[in-house]
């Protein structure tokens, strides 16, 4: 759903009013915006919105906020940008599900965070 050159381009990039947050922080400001909201609609319309990329490749990072709140909400709701909340991510979780993959599944764009 990211492979195209436009969402390429854009994963690439940095946003935000002082242009100083990659993709994946645009991603988990959207999963704090709409956490009360729960709705899978609000994380896509943010990405599209904060971002400018298809609704498609948006979608993917809804999936993946999805995972994560189901998997790793108490690592990564207080600081999504932890080490604790990464390597939750990563499958260290007690389901042991890598939330990285399912973005890539979707996606088609590997991640290599988890290392």
């Amino acid at each position: 759903m990211c492979t195209n050159a436009a969402d390429m381009a854009l994963l690439g990039m940095m946003f935000g009013p002082m242009m100083d947050k990659e993709v994946s922080e645009v991603a988990g400001d959207c999963a704090l915006e709409c956490f009360a909201d729960g709705t899978e609609a609000c994380v896509t319309n943010c990405m599209v919105r904060e971002t400018m990329m298809s609704s498609g490749c948006a979608s993917c990072f809804t999936m993946s906020v999805g995972c994560v709140r189901d998997n790793c909400l108490g690592a990564c709701l207080a600081d999504p940008s932890s080490a604790g909340c990464l390597a939750c991510q990563c499958g260290d979780n007690d389901g042991m599900v890598n939330c990285r993959d399912v973005f890539t599944a979707c996606s088609g764009v590997p991640s290599d965070d988890c290392g």
